[in-house]
């Protein structure tokens, strides 16, 4: 079988609101994302855990996007999703769409954890010093003709102030290599590619290992069923989806959340 040279990048989330595990396999020719099902929400107060079932594959025009990390507080009307598919579908391309996500996000993030170090700061201490990152979108798209996938990464770098940048990873149209990316709760995916120089398994397989390695590892917090979308130029084909997947919003879904 053909050597296949893999680029590997990992960005870990907090467990909490909710954990996520995203994995994202792209090439020159096709692009694939699967997302697990597990939500474990936090109460703030009482630190009770409980989980629920959801889809986190999100569908905004011919884009689609996943979270991992702090993405949802109703609260107080913190929703990155809700955010990221105001901005796919009110600007007119996807840089803007990006360029608009990370600022309005970050700002977002940081009146959020403004509140919540007034009203509960031990939830906030240890929130930012769990993981470097506290939120992530991966984007995938066919861009061009060609397979594309975008990832942002939220950092805190000032706890006092609130600062909040991004880091960002794009494999874009032209790229040679097969690449895998990897968000949210991702540890024993990581340890995993460490030890291995080349996939032999069929990318929607090799998807699903990955997927199964980190949901036997941390039950808890990912678990199946697990959406599987691939993106070619011609088509698009759900491997696995389970019922509600993906998440589409409609306009008025996001105005009264005021995003």
């Amino acid at each position: 079988m053909k050597r296949i040279l893999l680029v590997w990048f990992f960005i870990c989330f907090f467990k909490y609101l909710p954990a996520s595990t995203i994995v994202i396999y792209i090439t020159p020719d096709f692009v694939i994302m699967a997302a697990d099902s597990k939500a474990v929400y936090t109460n703030a107060k009482t630190f009770e855990e409980t989980s629920e079932k959801v889809s986190k594959i999100y569908k905004s025009g011919n884009v689609y996007f996943s979270l991992a990390g702090l993405t949802l507080n109703e609260t107080q009307l913190f929703d990155v999703a809700k955010i990221a598919d105001g901005a796919f579908k009110n600007t007119q391309n996807l840089n803007s769409a990006v360029k608009k996500i990370k600022a309005t996000v970050a700002e977002a993030l940081a009146q959020y954890l403004t509140t919540q170090k007034k009203n509960n700061p031990v939830l906030f201490k240890n929130n930012l010093t769990t993981e470097k990152y506290i939120t992530s979108i991966g984007i995938i798209t066919i861009k061009n003709n060609k397979p594309y996938t975008h990832l942002i990464g939220f950092i805190v770098t000032d706890d006092q102030q609130l600062n909040i940048r991004t880091q960002e990873e794009v494999y874009a149209p032209g790229s040679k290599r097969d690449a895998v990316y990897y968000l949210g709760t991702s540890g024993e995916i990581n340890r995993y590619m460490n030890t291995i120089e080349s996939n032999k398994l069929e990318p929607v397989r090799f998807v699903e290992k990955l997927m199964s390695l980190q949901a036997s590892k941390t039950p808890k917090v990912v678990s199946p069923p697990f959406d599987i979308i691939k993106l070619t130029a011609k088509e698009t084909v759900w491997v696995r989806r389970k019922k509600g997947t993906p998440v589409e919003f409609k306009l008025g879904d996001i105005e009264s959340r005021g995003h």
